[in-house]
């Protein structure tokens, strides 16, 4: 967090690092994702984001950030938030060497009541952005925007005057660039988002072929205890379990066809291992039109795995998949059941106390319990919800 009165100008020196680190990833020397950390290190942000999208078709070509934007928030903004950001109009409309800045678009009350803001933005750490264009010709735009978490204050004058500069150097390496890596920029920019999840993913068409695993889905099948170890199509070791999974694939695709909504695209199933790890798997229906093309140009599923036992991590976001909450919610949900009072959540996420007292209710009705300790226990053993209840 950058304190109120402080001002993160960058050194000469740390700038002209900053200027080769562009144009080493425009080369391939190093990776996107390094610049974006340089950046980020340099200015004081919580986020710098390079966002890139093929205009021909509307794809997402790549979304590189620092270490400190979780693939967890990548991956809930581009299947649940990219189409309600406000910040997207402004962003597309500006000319030139023009920046947009939240702090002059959205004044508090707005950001009160945005639902972006309330239950993605601050609950992942972002509040303050300042962004701009660096490529929009006829192929390409991309975007790249400088982030300051909740709490923190926006970039002042000082801070844009060198950020600025800096930008002419991104706007060249990133020509640079889109000339140089054609080719590799077909690569789908949700794999990546994938292979940086922690957790066992599969990304599997309609009829179970596998079209992506991240390196933790691959050492799962290799133990062969849970997934069959078949690097083309998708299956479970438990026979009950693989039926329910083909009844569940079933409903999501006939959905995707339908067009139904994405409220109907979930589903959640307890699997009973061979090594007596039960395993939680969640499934998500992705569809191109919804997603940028992220994970390509036909519908596709998301398939999580987490293990059920004592020593693993209750992760906001997989309880926001598990019941359907949003971002804001979960994260509610879990530090009340670690034993949080709402007025040091309130606190930490520079909330009003009837805020989280609000979201509370909203967690008890969509988990089902009507009072905390239920609640701690359901989120102790991550309780898949019972059959008849409506897919979150």
């Amino acid at each position: 967090m950058v304190p109120l009165h402080e001002s993160h100008v960058p050194s000469d020196a740390v700038f002209d690092d900053c200027v080769r680190t562009v144009y080493r990833a425009a080369l391939g020397g190093v990776s996107w994702r390094q610049a974006a950390e340089a950046i980020a290190d340099a200015y004081g942000l919580f986020v710098a984001h390079f966002i890139g999208v093929d205009k021909t078709d509307g794809r997402l070509m790549f979304s590189w950030v620092n270490s400190r934007a979780t693939p967890a928030g990548e991956l809930t903004y581009i299947t649940d938030y990219h189409g309600d950001n406000p910040r997207i109009g402004p962003a597309i409309a500006l000319q030139g060497d023009e920046w947009v800045h939240d702090h002059l678009l959205f004044d508090d009350g707005f950001v009160a009541s945005s639902a972006f803001f309330q239950d993605y933005a601050i609950p992942f750490g972002f509040r303050y952005l300042s962004g701009t264009k660096i490529v929009d010709d006829d192929r390409h735009v991309v975007l790249f925007g400088a982030v300051r978490s909740n709490g923190a204050r926006p970039l002042n004058a000082d801070e844009m005057s060198s950020l600025s500069r800096l930008r002419g150097h991104m706007v060249d390496a990133m020509q640079q660039h889109l000339a140089l890596r054609e080719q590799s920029d077909r690569l789908l920019a949700g794999d990546a988002i994938l292979e940086a999840m922690p957790q066992a993913i599969f990304l599997i068409d309609e009829t179970r072929h596998i079209r992506y695993r991240n390196a933790a889905a691959a050492q799962l099948a290799e133990g062969g205890a849970l997934v069959r170890h078949d690097p083309r199509i998708f299956s479970l070791e438990p026979a009950r379990d693989d039926e329910q999974l083909t009844a569940e694939l079933t409903r999501l695709v006939r959905n995707a066809h339908e067009h139904e909504h994405r409220a109907e695209s979930r589903f959640a199933m307890r699997i009973a291992a061979r090594d007596s790890t039960d395993h939680l798997l969640l499934g998500q229906l992705v569809r191109p039109e919804a997603t940028m093309k992220a994970f390509g140009n036909e519908p596709r599923v998301i398939l999580i795995l987490h293990p059920l036992s004592d020593s693993a991590r209750l992760e906001p976001f997989l309880v926001a998949r598990l019941f359907g909450l949003t971002p804001a919610e979960a994260e509610v949900a879990v530090r009340l059941a670690r034993g949080d009072s709402p007025e040091t959540i309130s606190r930490e996420r520079g909330v009003t106390v009837p805020t989280i007292r609000s979201q509370t209710r909203s967690v008890f009705e969509k988990v089902g319990v009507t009072r905390l300790a239920e609640l701690a226990g359901v989120l102790a053993r991550l309780h898949v919800p019972p059959p008849d209840r409506p897919h979150q």
